[in-house]
């Protein structure tokens, strides 16, 4: 700025080509733009301000405001003494303000020179620097309406913006996907990858999950909790699930190993319409069914020809099982086997016992010590090994639960 000279009657103040003074007169406010000399009363205030100098990356926010002494009078945006555009960017507007005032946004690269003495600018702001893998949520605090802007560019807010925090796009692998809810509609889509997904303005969005990875021996359920409808899907196979699809769950299990049935192997289920219980034996690659509950895998029972088991049915009644018929069968369902604890210490008083569900029909030993006195009142500990053998299976059962002891 140059010098400033005061006289008598006024003031002269010499501005430069980069300088424009404001003259506060008693009718109202000038604007003047150097260089040059200006003289003026000594009564008139007087402000020097500098042009504003933009880069490319700034901008300013410059509120026109209409003469305050005159705000009754009904203006339009020609009434302002604002002789052109001033911003480089087509995209930018004039917002009408409540305050009968126009907000204008100026952006660089310019040398910015004030063109009404009453306009009002803020201080130099930095646009944003999108990479193209960025975005971010902008809010018109007017309207409340959310949108969104995207890299790569420049962006220069407007007015009333409400800047989001910057956030950099959801990059989806060949095996991620994500749930995106809409707030505004309350609907829920998958966006599964690959993809650089972007989201729209009122997206909620899940965190990134792994798609569901089935092998060829593993099967999983699925339910649809807005339809209520469940669909089994059986590997070798990767999927996403649906926007309201979810694994269901059991013993905090969600993938579950497809049941083998062969000749070795059969498959207890429960009927949930039925309640029953079904014993499975056909050999297959075994999957149950939504009406289906998996109990247990029952393995074949193998009796030698000197063997025999009991089997007692649901109505209490005894099943006799004997080796040279009955070589091999699965227990069906509401069977459960027969079982006793035989005696194995030489007292046979029951203080150890062994547990037995295959009876042995061959000849057997067993040692056994019992004390006795003689009639002279001398105590005699007799070991004596017995041989014995079952002959009458059903009526074993019948009249004792440890033969050892008894015989």
């Amino acid at each position: 700025m140059g010098c400033c000279k005061s006289t008598q009657y006024g003031c002269c103040i010499a501005i430069d080509h980069d300088e424009s003074i404001i003259l506060n007169k008693p009718t109202g406010k000038e604007i003047r733009y150097g260089p040059g000399w200006f003289c003026f009363p000594s009564w008139w205030d007087a402000q020097v301000i500098k042009s504003i100098a933009l880069q490319s990356n700034q901008y300013i926010i410059v509120k026109h405001i209409i003469d305050p002494n005159n705000i009754s009078t009904s203006h339009t945006r020609n009434d302002i003494p604002l002789t052109k555009r001033t911003t480089t960017n087509e995209k930018d507007e004039l917002l009408n303000d409540s305050e009968m005032q126009l907000i204008e946004i100026v952006r660089g690269p310019q040398i910015y020179q004030l063109k009404n003495p009453y306009d009002i600018f803020s201080e130099i702001k930095s646009m944003l620097n999108l990479s193209s893998t960025q975005y971010i949520i902008v809010t018109d605090k007017l309207t409340g309406v959310k949108r969104v802007e995207c890299g790569p560019q420049l962006f220069c807010p407007k007015p009333y913006d409400e800047i989001g925090e910057i956030k950099n796009l959801y990059n989806l692998s060949s095996t991620e996907y994500l749930l995106v809810t809409d707030q505004s509609t309350g609907e829920r889509i998958t966006v599964t990858g690959p993809k650089l997904f972007l989201p729209k303005a009122y997206d909620q969005i899940s965190p990134i999950y792994n798609y569901v990875v089935l092998n060829h021996t593993q099967y999983c359920r699925i339910i649809d909790s807005r339809t209520g409808v469940m669909r089994i899907e059986k590997g070798p196979k990767t999927f996403a699930l649906g926007p309201y699809e979810a694994l269901l769950r059991s013993e905090d299990q969600t993938i579950f190993d497809i049941i083998n049935i062969d000749t070795e192997n059969a498959v207890l289920v429960k009927n949930l319409d039925t309640g029953l219980d079904e014993l499975i034996t056909t050999p297959q690659k075994f999957i149950p069914s939504f009406t289906q509950k998996f109990m247990e895998i029952r393995k074949l029972v193998k009796l030698a020809p000197y063997e025999n088991m009991v089997l007692i049915d649901k109505d209490g009644q005894h099943i006799l099982k004997n080796g040279v018929k009955d070589k091999s069968f699965f227990i069906y369902p509401y069977q459960q086997v027969y079982k006793q604890n035989w005696s194995n210490d030489l007292k046979k008083d029951h203080r150890s016992t062994v547990q037995v569900d295959r009876f042995d029909t061959r000849n057997q030993y067993m040692d056994y010590e019992f004390l006795v006195r003689t009639a002279d009142n001398v105590e005699i500990i007799l070991d004596v090994s017995i041989f014995w053998q079952i002959t009458d299976l059903y009526k074993l059962v019948l009249v004792t639960q440890d033969p050892p002891e008894d015989i």
